[in-house]
């Protein structure tokens, strides 16, 4: 074995005892995102259909858990930016909602 498979097969050990924090697997995500091709236009006119199977890709390819149920009421949005909010779930109470 040359010293490059060496160092492949080293890599590959590591990658699989290596587990993504947040923050990685969100800064990888758009790694990916911005290095495709074709622009992928996200906004709250557009379905959510094409972003959430790029979601579940880079989940899967990862080795990434599913979310947990009830995820979607332990996170906030940042306020720095006017959004409109839509319900991403039947427990989720902020639809509509536009903050400056």
């Amino acid at each position: 074995m040359d010293t490059n498979d060496e160092a492949k097969k080293e890599v590959k050990e590591e990658s699989a005892e290596w587990t993504l924090s947040a923050s990685e697997a969100l800064y990888g995500f758009i790694g990916w995102l911005t290095s495709m091709e074709n622009p992928i236009v996200f906004s709250s006119r557009h379905s959510a259909a094409t972003p959430a199977e790029l979601v579940d890709e880079f989940l899967k390819e990862n080795k990434i858990e599913e979310p947990r149920e009830g995820w979607n009421n332990h996170f906030t949005f940042p306020r720095t930016r006017p959004i409109r909010l839509m319900k991403i779930s039947p427990s989720l109470d902020r639809e509509d909602k536009i903050f400056d």
